[in-house]
């Protein structure tokens, strides 16, 4: 008896893994957008937050090693130009040679096989 329902309830399953993947499924965070990996992880509202921290985490490994390789390194200054504000992530000055390092955020509305051309 046990062993039917199991047999039954492992079909239902089945055919529920079935139909999730045949069709597109929405953001469970009400974004009204398909939920890939690349929305979730790049553009989902709800996961903001920790692409924030983890963004933050990654300068400041980089700033850490920049100024360990001899590196004078400003995060985040603020530049004011015709266009208007620039805040670049990290700015690296070191022998007279400046890097700069800058990222759209409108970058994050474009799919990522855009940016991987890009690149």
């Amino acid at each position: 008896m046990y062993e039917s329902m199991l047999s039954r309830l492992a079909l239902e399953h089945h055919a529920a893994d079935a139909e999730s993947v045949a069709r597109p499924i929405e953001c469970r965070a009400g974004c009204g957008t398909t939920e890939t990996a690349a929305h979730v992880i790049q553009g989902c509202h709800r996961t903001h937050g920790g692409r924030i921290l983890r963004h933050d985490a990654i300068c400041r490994i980089a700033v850490s090693s920049l100024r360990q390789l001899g590196w004078s390194v400003r995060q985040e200054p603020h530049f004011h130009t015709r266009e208007g504000l620039r805040k670049p992530d990290v700015v690296a000055v070191k022998d007279q040679v400046v890097r700069c390092s800058m990222r759209k955020s409108s970058a994050l509305h474009r799919p990522l096989t855009t940016r991987t051309a890009e690149k």
